[in-house]
């Protein structure tokens, strides 16, 4: 009995070291089949990173092949261009005529340094120098009239316009193509003097009122440029801007009016007439020092008694018979004129803004900002 129990022992025992083999096994075969896993998902990962760098050289290769076709081809373009200018240097060389331009060297050279351009360049001839020169004049010339016939303001009608400028240039009272004329006198009185000859009364008040409305409709135009959306013209700049602008515009009202009416009947003073022509004379002609001085003698006048007193006491007093109209400050006289000869002020400001002069000793440096 005893026996048959030890066997039974040992057959358990075997059985148990053979499931045990058994398991040992598995897990084995279970590492390998994770191990091979792992070896196929880092080769697959290997490939698509092989796959990308191949890709991404290909692409490499494309970019710079297509950037040294450019670069022949403006390689190339550049060479039809050096040709060209070479053909057409020469062409210019064989037409230029031998005789010298109609201006000299260095007036074509102030005029070119005054436009901002280069005074010559390596090779250039005289004749050229001189093209290059009309060239740049033409083509200010045409920009300024085109920029005026453009800009068409709200409730302006372009045929009108056209018509306006056209009109403004026939009086000669466009700065850019003004012809100046050659003063034969130094003297002040003198210069005043030739400017007034032969011009009459209704060429006066007209050449005045439309220098006032191109100036305004100028200085409206910078004003709508500068100050083009809503949170700029509600800024400080731009309410104080053209709350000087609307007032301007109510200040001179009376005077345009006066001016309208004088093609009728005589409404202004001959004298103030004569005054505010000089004043938009010299600023056409873009001598804005004499504008000023003409503003400053209509101001305040050039008497030792600019108050307009004449009389002090019961003695009639010396030299009294030579004080004139003219030398008593015709600002001080009434309000309205004080009102519209200061809006004629702050047009002089605008034209030395809108027309700087080439020669900085012909204007006058204002301080405030009335314009823009």
């Amino acid at each position: 009995m005893q026996e048959f129990q030890s066997l039974k022992k040992l057959i358990e025992q075997k059985k148990q070291q053979q499931s045990n083999s058994l398991t040992i096994q598995e897990q084995k075969q279970k590492i390998e089949q994770e191990r091979q896993r792992l070896l196929q998902e880092q080769r697959e990962r290997e490939r698509e990173k092989h796959e990308k760098l191949v890709k991404k050289l290909k692409m490499q290769d494309e970019y710079y092949k297509t950037k040294d076709i450019e670069r022949v081809k403006i390689k190339r373009l550049d060479q039809q261009c050096i040709n060209s200018e070479r053909d057409k240097i020469q062409q210019d060389e064989i037409q230029i005529p031998q005789d010298l331009p109609p201006i000299e060297k260095k007036e074509v050279q102030k005029r070119l340094r005054d436009l901002g351009e280069p005074i010559t360049y390596f090779g250039e001839s005289d004749w050229q120098r001189y093209k290059r020169l009309m060239q740049f004049v033409q083509e200010k010339k045409e920009n300024h009239q085109r920029e005026l016939e453009i800009k068409v303001l709200e409730g302006e009608d372009k045929e009108e316009i056209k018509v306006f400028v056209n009109k403004i240039k026939e009086r000669n009272l466009d700065p850019n193509t003004a012809l100046v004329p050659v003063f034969q006198c130094k003297g002040k009185e003198e210069i005043e003097q030739q400017l007034l000859d032969g011009v009459s009364l209704l060429t006066r008040c007209e050449d005045v009122y439309l220098w006032c409305k191109k100036m305004l409709r100028e200085w409206n135009i910078k004003l709508l440029d500068k100050f083009n959306t809503e949170t700029l013209k509600r800024s400080l700049e731009g309410s104080q801007a053209f709350n000087s602008y609307k007032q301007t515009l109510d200040y001179i009202k009376p005077l345009t009016e006066q001016l309208q009416k004088a093609k009728m009947v005589q409404s202004i003073n001959e004298e103030i007439l004569n005054a505010l022509y000089l004043i938009i004379r010299f600023c056409v002609y873009k001598e804005y020092v004499r504008a000023y001085d003409k503003y400053l003698e209509l101001a305040i006048g050039n008497a030792p008694w600019p108050m307009g007193v004449t009389m002090v006491g019961i003695h009639e007093r010396t030299g009294r018979s030579k004080i004139s109209s003219s030398q008593i400050a015709h600002i001080l006289n009434d309000e309205t004129q004080r009102k519209y000869i200061q809006a004629i002020k702050r047009l002089i400001t605008v034209s030395q803004k809108t027309y700087p002069s080439n020669d900085r000793s012909k204007m006058v440096d204002f301080r405030t900002e009335y314009a823009w």
